[in-house]
Order: structure tokens, then C-alpha cells, then sequence
């Protein structure tokens, strides 16, 4: 072998071709998955979400107003209030 011929094996790595089957492989994969993850999206981290929203809210079961009260509720029954410098009565 010459050097010159050694040289341009290395330096030209060939890339990987996209074929028609994995570009089926990956379009079959996310079909698939797509409906899971929107399902895990809708049964988990929106009640999840909208919980984190009702717990801010003053709102009595069976009222059709709630008020909102931001961190109050949090704040209210935290037991440490006093000692808090951020929550104590000033």
C-alpha cells in the first residue's frame, strides 16, 4: 500500500445511508408512540397541573365564584408562620 492510498481511506468515513425501511422503521415507531404520550400528557401532568391552579384558588364546593388567593392558602396552613420573616404579620 502507498501512503497516498491509505490517506484516502481514512479520510473519507462514509455516512450512513437513510433507507426506506428505517425512515418506515421511525415513521411506524412514532405513530405508535404518539398516542401513549399524548395519553400520559392528558392523565397525568394536566391534572397535575390544573391541581397546582385549584390549590391557589378560595373556592367553596358548590360556589359558582372562586377568588383568588395566590400563596395564602399555602401560607395559612403552614405551621412554622411566625418564624417565616416573609409570612409574619409586620
Amino acid at each position: 500500500m502507498t501512503s497516498t492510498s491509505l490517506s484516502a481511506e481514512v479520510a473519507a468515513p462514509r455516512r450512513p445511508r437513510v433507507t426506506r425501511r428505517s425512515l418506515r422503521e421511525k415513521t411506524i415507531f412514532v405513530l405508535l408512540a404518539a398516542p401513549n404520550i399524548a395519553l400520559i400528557l392528558a392523565f397525568t401532568y394536566r391534572p397535575l397541573l390544573m391541581n397546582m391552579y385549584y390549590s391557589t384558588l378560595d373556592w367553596t364546593l358548590g360556589s359558582d365564584y372562586a377568588r383568588p388567593v395566590g400563596l395564602g392558602n399555602y401560607i395559612e396552613s403552614s405551621p412554622s408562620r411566625s418564624r417565616c420573616r416573609c409570612c409574619a404579620p409586620r
